[in-house]
C-alpha cells in the first residue's frame, strides 16, 4: 500500500517521489483548513437581564423639598459644602435642585441635596 504525504511545493505526492493519482478511484484527501469561526456580529445577542437592585439611595426630605418650593422661581443663595452658589431657583427635583446661577454666562446648576448645608 502507497502512504501519501504533503508536500509544500507541488502538492500531496507518493511517499515513493511520484505525483499524486489523478484519477477518480483514489479520493483526493481533505485540505487542512481552520475551523470556522463566527464573526462577533452573527453571534448571538445576550438576553436582556432584569435590571439589578444598585446601592444609590438618596435621603429624601420632604420638609425641605417643601420649603424650597415656596422658593421655585426667586433668586436665592444656596451653601453648600463645597462653597456658595446664587442664582434663580428653577427646578425642584426629589435628590437635587436646578439653580440658573448669575452673569454673563449664566449655566444652569444641579446641585445634589446631600451637598447643600442651607439656603437664604
Amino acid at each position: 500500500m502507497t502512504h501519501y504525504v504533503r508536500s509544500s511545493n507541488y502538492g500531496p505526492q507518493a511517499v515513493s517521489g511520484y505525483p499524486y493519482p489523478d484519477h477518480g478511484c483514489c479520493p483526493k484527501p481533505m485540505p487542512m483548513t481552520m475551523p470556522m469561526v463566527k464573526p462577533a456580529a452573527m453571534k448571538k445577542p445576550k438576553p436582556c437581564l432584569p435590571p439589578m437592585p444598585s446601592a444609590n439611595v438618596t435621603n429624601v426630605r420632604p420638609k425641605f423639598m417643601e420649603h424650597l418650593m415656596e422658593h421655585l422661581g426667586e433668586h436665592i443663595t444656596v451653601v453648600t459644602k463645597c462653597g456658595k452658589l446664587e442664582g434663580k431657583l428653577c427646578d425642584v427635583c426629589i435628590d437635587h435642585l436646578a439653580l440658573m446661577t448669575h452673569g454673563s454666562h449664566s449655566k444652569k446648576a444641579h446641585v445634589l441635596y446631600d451637598q447643600i448645608c442651607y439656603f437664604m
